[in-house]
């Protein structure tokens, strides 16, 4: 399978239109991943060197920099790399962030994150982290198992996993990723729709991990305090949980009247897009304005 098809931007056109960039800004993309939005972006403000680029994943860095060789990266989780911007951060006239696991990630069968692979238990987004997600289960009691899979994923069979996880760990069964579908499907039987029984599992066990709703909280406060006025954030989302997350913390910065929402419903990818490109199934994006730069400091 060749690179471009493998990682394909999803809801460009939406995304441009929310964002609005124009020759001369200055770009900041909090997803790097394969480098797909990023460089649609630096065509749009009429070069690479106003662009600036974040990812959690040193793989993903590594090979930006080769791509994109005029614009600036920094490595980390969005809270340390918003840090280590310093005063770069007043500078931004567009923010984009792309929730989830990338392309590069999901196909890269040893980094744990797709069942479709029998890999290590990883799951890391940065793999200079040193907790993994087998280390992380073998850590949680069953009821803290049972409640991430409920909080992340809205699994109602939450419990029966749970169980049937820490009886795996028990017997020194939980290290792969076939392990764990194992585990799961011990609980609840195998397939029976489209859905794969480990579909939810394994996203609330990578959100827990990797910390992303409580990064993207601090992200979306951090932006929103120090961004100047005039100045937008775009969120692509691919689960409800993401999504609920975005439209409350924008709707609340709208009544505070610290922002714009530029569209008070979130837009979704079209039906023409996610036959061609099934990851934008899912997709959504939300889009603000930031009005008032100067949050209450709390």
């Amino acid at each position: 399978m060749s690179e471009a098809k493998k990682h394909i931007p999803v809801m460009v056109e939406e995304v441009l239109q929310t964002l609005q960039p124009r020759p001369g800004q200055t770009i900041l993309d909090m997803t790097v991943g394969a480098g797909g939005h990023f460089g649609l972006l630096a065509d749009e403000i009429k070069g690479q060197a106003n662009m600036v680029g974040i990812d959690r994943d040193p793989m993903c860095i590594e090979a930006a920099k080769k791509k994109f060789p005029e614009s600036r990266f920094f490595h980390g989780s969005w809270t340390q790399a918003l840090m280590d911007m310093d005063g770069l951060i007043k500078n931004i006239d567009g923010v984009l962030i792309d929730c989830g696991v990338s392309s590069m990630q999901l196909d890269q069968a040893d980094r744990g994150f797709s069942f479709r692979f029998d890999a290590p238990l990883d799951m890391r987004m940065d793999t200079t982290q040193t907790q993994t997600a087998r280390d992380l289960l073998h850590e949680l009691t069953e009821e803290e198992i049972a409640n991430v899979l409920y909080e992340y994923a809205d699994e109602y069979r939450s419990r029966r996993i749970a169980k049937s996880i820490v009886n795996a760990s028990k017997q020194n069964k939980l290290n792969t990723t076939f392990d764990l579908v194992d585990a799961v499907t011990q609980a609840v039987g195998k397939r029976r729709g489209k859905t794969h029984p480990a579909t939810k599992t394994f996203q609330a066990i990578r959100i827990k991990l990797n910390q992303e709703i409580q990064e993207l909280e601090n992200a979306l406060a951090y932006l929103v305090k120090h961004l100047h006025k005039g100045a937008r954030i775009v969120v692509i989302t691919f689960h409800s949980l993401e999504d609920r997350v975005v439209k409350n913390i924008f709707r609340d910065y709208d009544r505070q009247k610290k922002v714009i929402r530029l569209n008070k419903k979130a837009i979704q990818a079209t039906r023409d897009e996610y036959l061609q490109n099934p990851r934008a199934r899912s997709a959504k994006v939300r889009g603000v304005e930031v009005i008032d730069a100067k949050m209450d400091k709390k």
